[in-house]
């Protein structure tokens, strides 16, 4: 993957492309935690709304980690 400049270039751009997304989507999470912050020390989050957010960080994880799947599948195209 090194020595070839285009697989280099196509990973850097997956990298790219996905992490920000999913930089982009952990924003979202922000809203919860912000609403409890600004509530004081009455606020607290449901139960239902702590399994939602574990399941959306899950899914947020799963995007940043797509790349890095990716670029396995680039270098063993590259190496056949």
């Amino acid at each position: 993957m090194k020595a070839d400049p285009r697989l280099r270039k196509r990973a850097n751009e997956l990298v790219a492309f996905w992490c920000t997304g999913a930089a982009a989507l952990s924003f979202a999470a922000l809203v919860p935690v912000g609403t409890v912050v600004l509530r004081g020390a009455g606020g607290a989050i449901s139960t239902w709304g702590l399994v939602v957010s574990a399941g959306y960080g899950m899914a947020v994880v799963t995007v940043g980690a797509c790349p890095f799947e990716k670029i396995k599948h680039l270098g063993g195209a590259a190496g056949a």
